[in-house]
């Protein structure tokens, strides 16, 4: 009998989302797009689609994408696999305390000024007979 493990996603503004399986090593072994039905989704996830997956980690990788927002939310977490069947705990996660927009403003000046020295070092260097 093939088991089913089912992930519930609770969104807002978003017509679909797109997921992946990713194995240990990096490599993809399962992905789907779902569309949304009243802000709900369900991934099942059969053991057909996760044979594949090693024992220890193993990410899922949750897209959420919108008709009217250019940029995709993304939600990643780890879980692992073990050799014996293990019902695994029940978890909610709330994502209203996600912030899913990083600042990356305060980074500029730093790499204008490392680009600057490196630059006036390489001027510097090239100018010496």
């Amino acid at each position: 009998m093939e088991k089913v493990q089912n992930i519930e996603i609770e969104t807002e503004n978003a017509s679909s989302i797109l997921y992946f399986l990713v194995d240990g090593k990096g490599k993809i072994q399962a992905s789907e797009k779902l569309n949304i039905n009243e802000n709900k989704v369900t991934i099942e996830l059969s053991s057909n689609l996760t044979k594949n997956l090693q024992i220890g980690a193993n990410n899922i990788k949750i897209f959420g994408i919108s008709d009217s927002v250019l940029k995709p939310d993304f939600y990643e977490s780890s879980f692992l696999v073990t050799k014996n069947n293990l019902e695994l705990p029940q978890t909610t996660i709330n994502v209203e305390n996600v912030e899913n927009e990083i600042n990356y403003n305060i980074w500029i000046i730093p790499i204008l000024i490392i680009v600057g020295i490196a630059v006036y070092l390489k001027i510097k260097h090239q100018s010496k007979p």
